[in-house]
């Protein structure tokens, strides 16, 4: 056996718990900086060495010595952000995942790594995440959403915007729409989430979510109700006190958003997910149909007016420059505002044998 083989196995032999506290914390420490420098590929040969070695010493640690959990969740969490493979790993032990959930619902010293760790867990495998987080804990989708909910400015939560992103990942699934579709109380408070300005990255992730239910077709006609509640959250940011909109275009609006006072979103990041989200209501014969009778448009017109891109002529010639945020969003909202006042009768549709646009693709 080589030095490096030899060094190696020491190293997972004081990683144990009987090992005297301050040298298994000293090799623990040498663990964490490995997890957060290596490149992918390295890191993940570490971890996975000679049958997972290292990856069994972290999680019977997590196990068997509550005093360790911090330093050994937050190196989990960096090995598992760009492996499937030690995702997989950490996923098959139940024992573990409880002691992560259990950290983020108790708010424990480790929390912070156990939440990071499975925003990058539910990232590589949502639906074995969803299915474990049902298993331990049937309202957990009500316990992350409640947390986010109670976000105070003056005592920002590092962990509560891992959380954010758990959830984030979580709603890819069909399953977990749905599970918040249904429940209006928990709809209700991703609006707040996604309006609140006391964190901007929750802020983002509550408008994630937002989109997310917006790519699922089958919700549509539940999202897009006689009461309106998702279509102003998703065109409130959008608007601005300032826009230019005749009587007509003002009483088409749903009633919140009638003689609105306020200010456009700031953040252009999170204007495009909005417009990327209307753009999926567009998909189905019901999207269409209610933002066209709630007056979106006059909305998106007055949106382009105020963020089109302003051409600089000192700016480099159009090949070398890379395309820019504003760029993205207006292309987006230009090919938002062309469904919206091209109806499919002009554009030769069957709406009644095409329910879908993406029955065209």
């Amino acid at each position: 056996m080589d030095a490096s083989d030899s060094d190696f196995h020491d190293l997972i032999g004081l990683l144990a718990p009987e090992t005297r506290l301050d040298i298994r914390r000293t090799a623990l420490q040498y663990v964490l900086e490995a997890s957060s420098k290596m490149i992918d590929n390295a890191s993940t040969k570490f971890y996975l060495r000679d049958d997972a070695a290292l990856g069994n010493a972290l999680l019977n640690l997590i196990k068997h010595t509550s005093a360790d959990r911090k330093p050994c969740f937050a190196a989990l969490c960096n090995f598992a952000s760009i492996s499937s493979e030690i995702a997989d790993h950490v996923l098959k032990d139940d024992e573990v995942m409880d002691h992560a959930w259990k950290a983020c619902v108790e708010k424990q010293p480790s929390v912070v790594g156990a939440s990071r760790l499975l925003a990058n867990l539910a990232r590589h495998f949502p639906s074995r995440v969803h299915t474990f987080l049902e298993r331990v804990d049937p309202n957990f989708l009500q316990n992350i959403v409640e947390n986010l909910h109670k976000i105070a400015a003056d005592s920002p939560q590092p962990y509560l915007e891992s959380l954010a992103w758990t959830l984030v990942n979580l709603t890819t699934l069909h399953g977990v729409r749905r599970s918040l579709a249904d429940k209006a109380e928990l709809l209700d408070s991703i609006y707040a989430i996604a309006r609140q300005d006391a964190n901007k990255r929750i802020k983002e992730s509550g408008v994630d979510v937002l989109r997310n239910l917006c790519f699922d077709e089958a919700l549509h006609d539940k999202l897009l109700d006689d009461k309106d509640h998702f279509l102003v959250a998703l065109l409130t940011p959008l608007a601005d006190e300032q826009d230019a909109l005749d009587d007509e275009e003002i009483e088409k609006l749903p009633l919140a958003l009638q003689y609105y006072e306020g200010s456009r979103e700031s953040v252009p990041e999170i204007r495009q997910k909005l417009v990327e989200a209307l753009y999926q209501l567009c998909s189905t014969k019901h999207g269409r149909c209610s933002l066209r009778k709630k007056g979106a448009y006059a909305l998106l017109r007055e949106l382009d007016k105020a963020t089109s891109e302003k051409p600089d002529p000192n700016a480099p010639p159009p090949k070398m420059r890379p395309p820019t945020l504003l760029a993205q969003e207006e292309h987006t909202l230009h090919a938002l505002i062309g469904i919206l006042i091209r109806y499919e009768e002009d554009l030769g549709i069957d709406t009644e044998a095409v329910h879908s646009l993406k029955q065209l693709e």
